[in-house]
């Protein structure tokens, strides 16, 4: 049987594409990069990832990013390539974030193993949670993504709604590093930044579950600012809908929540930041 794994696609209808720039001319660049990293780079840099009978599957997309599974000596790997609009050096970026994060959380943050560029297309590879549900916003509200049976999206609950922000915002809190006084930003919370487990849809819900299962997968931006002004920008931020279609209409106030297109309820931002700095309590 087959696994579902997210959209039944090649990619190439979801390339984020410059003005300019060719959709089949990139897609086939991607190709090209991607061939050369799993049948020459990883022989030298990465080993044992490397198999004759590895298969790689688009499984997902974002502004930043194509998503991809690898499949590979028994394993499973998420392979996340720069989008041919991204300038060469974010994806390095992201990578070089969410390093710094798992040293400071490693509980909560997926960690990349591998990065690898040809200077003009970037890639790095992380653990992958098989059929882990992307959180995510539509206008109708708060939701998850799922895989399988077929690739779709389903609202949450009134209380599934909570928990899961609640933990949204206490992940945020407690990743604030605050001997650097830097916060992460940039984050779209309502398209898939933060994944939740399979599990985690069929087990009891709970805030200690939720916490449990719930994985952040990107790092575009980190912001300096001190811990109370971080603070008050997520109750500011994700209290109001921030989606934008383009870039010219995204609101330069506007350093953390991007592109939400629901607001959370203040008392669910609320709680969350209490339950981070109990987190943060704890593990001082």
């Amino acid at each position: 049987m087959e696994q579902k794994l997210g959209i039944p696609s090649s990619g190439f209808e979801y390339q984020n594409l410059l003005q300019g720039q060719d959709g089949l001319e990139e897609y086939i660049k991607t190709e090209k990069f991607l061939a050369q990293v799993f049948n020459e780079d990883i022989r030298s840099c990465a080993p044992e990832l490397f198999s004759e009978n590895m298969y790689l599957q688009f499984i997902n997309y974002g502004d930043t990013e194509l998503v991809y599974v690898l499949e590979t000596n028994l394993r499973q790997y998420t392979v996340l390539v720069g989008q041919p609009a991204v300038k060469n050096g974010t994806i390095r970026k992201e990578y070089d974030n969410l390093q710094l994060l798992a040293e400071l959380e490693p509980d909560v943050i997926v960690k990349p193993e591998y990065y690898f560029t040809n200077n003009e297309r970037e890639l790095y590879i992380t653990p992958y949670f098989f059929q882990a549900r992307c959180i995510a916003s539509q206008n109708h509200g708060w939701g998850i993504y799922i895989p399988e049976p077929y690739y779709r999206f389903e609202n949450f609950s009134l209380e599934e709604e909570s928990l899961v922000n609640i933990s949204i915002i206490a992940n945020l809190v407690r990743l604030y590093n605050e001997k650097q006084q830097v916060g992460l930003a940039s984050c779209k919370i309502g398209g898939g930044d933060f994944i939740l487990q399979k599990e985690w849809s069929i087990e009891p819900k709970s805030i200690e579950n939720t916490l449990k299962k719930m994985k952040l997968i990107a790092a575009r931006e980190l912001i300096q600012t001190s811990f109370n002004n971080y603070l008050e920008m997520l109750r500011n931020e994700f209290s109001i809908r921030t989606y934008y279609k383009s870039l010219e209409e995204r609101d330069p106030s506007i350093f953390i929540n991007h592109k939400s297109r629901v607001p959370m309820r203040k008392e669910d931002i609320d709680a969350g930041i209490q339950l981070g700095m109990k987190l943060r309590n704890v593990k001082k």
